[in-house]
């Protein structure tokens, strides 16, 4: 049983595990640096959004309402960082080309399995854990 679950849930990749071996994180500090550039856009969002100072001059210059900041801030980080950064990182400090990165972040085939059944998952799952904070006023902001 513990076997068809993995087979299941674990695409083999023999390219993937190549890259992995080779530019993976190898020091202390490199693993500490990627763990902080990892916590870093939730902390720059936080701060946008939750340090008086920061938040009302971040209103000012933009000119958007409360709500629209966050979710700007939010939207903003994650097509920046998320879909960015990963290349400009294994392009830059690990030069890798276009196609390694691709590779790399194991984008280069469609996976049907994760994407039908796995994805929808997870959907679901965020969908459900979202749902109370639907039904009452969105007051995550230090004004209200």
């Amino acid at each position: 049983m513990r076997d068809r679950l993995r087979r299941f849930f674990v695409r083999d990749d023999s390219e993937y595990v190549a890259l992995v071996e080779k530019y993976q994180a190898k020091s202390v500090a490199s693993k500490v640096f990627y763990l902080f550039f990892h916590l870093l856009p939730g902390l720059l969002v936080y701060v946008i959004i939750n340090v008086l100072p920061v938040h009302s001059a971040a209103l000012k210059i933009t000119g958007l309402s409360d709500s629209m900041l966050q979710g700007s801030a939010v939207l903003a980080m994650f097509f920046t960082w998320h879909l960015i950064m990963p290349f400009l990182v294994l392009g830059l400090a690990d030069k890798l080309s276009f196609r390694e990165s691709i590779s790399f972040l194991s984008l280069h085939q469609f996976d049907t399995k994760g994407f039908f059944i796995v994805l929808p998952v997870v959907f679901a799952v965020f969908t459900i854990g979202s749902l109370p904070y639907m039904n009452t006023p969105f007051r995550c902001s230090p004004l209200g």
